[in-house]
């Protein structure tokens, strides 16, 4: 095992990849309701909960891997502006797919196209 790469936490990863299946899931289901395949109601009961703590989930994530993220880069950069360019621009390119997504979903849904979601608040957040 190479010495030189980051340590990584097995926990965060863990937890990552549950969060990931969760939302490829709830987005499956929501999908078949939305064009409708499959007679179920996403935006309630069970799965709204589902989609409510897979959010939940994603966004404490975020804020323990920039956390850990940035105590790294605090000992790395030395100036202060390098590490807010770098921050800065993170958080751009995420706010930046979250503006792909919506113009994606406003092109083929317009109705109920994503005006401000996970990845938006994602890379304001940063």
């Amino acid at each position: 095992m190479d010495r030189n790469l980051p340590k990584r936490f097995w926990e965060v990863d863990f937890l990552r990849g549950i969060a990931i299946i969760m939302m490829v899931l709830y987005h499956l289901i929501y999908n078949l309701s939305y064009f409708g395949a499959y007679n179920i109601k996403a935006n309630s009961g069970f799965w709204l909960y589902f989609a409510r703590t897979t959010a939940t989930i994603f966004i404490f994530l975020v804020g323990v891997s920039l956390t850990l993220s940035f105590s790294k880069a605090m000992k790395k950069f030395k100036n202060e502006k390098e590490l807010f360019l770098k921050y800065l621009q993170r958080g751009l390119k995420i706010f930046s797919w979250g503006l792909i997504i919506t113009l994606v979903t406003w092109v083929f849904l317009r109705e109920g196209y994503v005006v401000f979601g996970i990845l938006h608040l994602i890379g304001i957040s940063i």
